[in-house]
């Protein structure tokens, strides 16, 4: 979920438009895929306690924990609006590593994707659950 989130950071990093109507266009996109994972996580938390599929079911969710949820991804949210700050103030460059996954993202992007999103949770899984246990 939070790479779901990053996306619209992601997109600000590579706009180089220093238009205010394009940076506050980013942070409302921001917001609202974040409201979007909130209520998913909300959804999801409810799903599991009405099928009780899972020790969800001794922990209904009523307002405390729901009061509790929203600070979390309040603060959350302020974290990476301040991080986001943060690197673009000291423009604080990227890590090699990073570098060269965006390269690959650029010569590569759907065999990259396929890698990142399809090949390498399978193989992760199936060494450390397969192998290991």
């Amino acid at each position: 979920m939070d790479q779901v989130i990053s996306l619209p950071q992601i997109a600000a990093m590579h706009i180089h438009d220093s238009h205010p109507v394009v940076h506050v266009l980013l942070v409302v996109v921001y917001t609202l895929t974040t409201l979007a994972v909130v209520i998913f996580l909300v959804q999801f938390y409810r799903y599991k306690v009405r099928k009780n599929h899972s020790d969800f079911a001794n922990y209904p969710l009523n307002s405390k924990r729901f009061r509790i949820m929203l600070l979390m991804v309040g603060l959350w949210f302020i974290f990476m609006l301040l991080q986001t700050w943060y690197v673009t103030y000291f423009n604080i460059g990227t890590s090699e590593n990073q570098s060269a996954i965006e390269q690959l993202l650029r010569d590569t992007p759907i065999w990259t994707w396929v890698d990142a999103v399809l090949v390498a949770p399978v193989i992760e899984e199936l060494i450390f659950r397969g192998l290991f246990f």
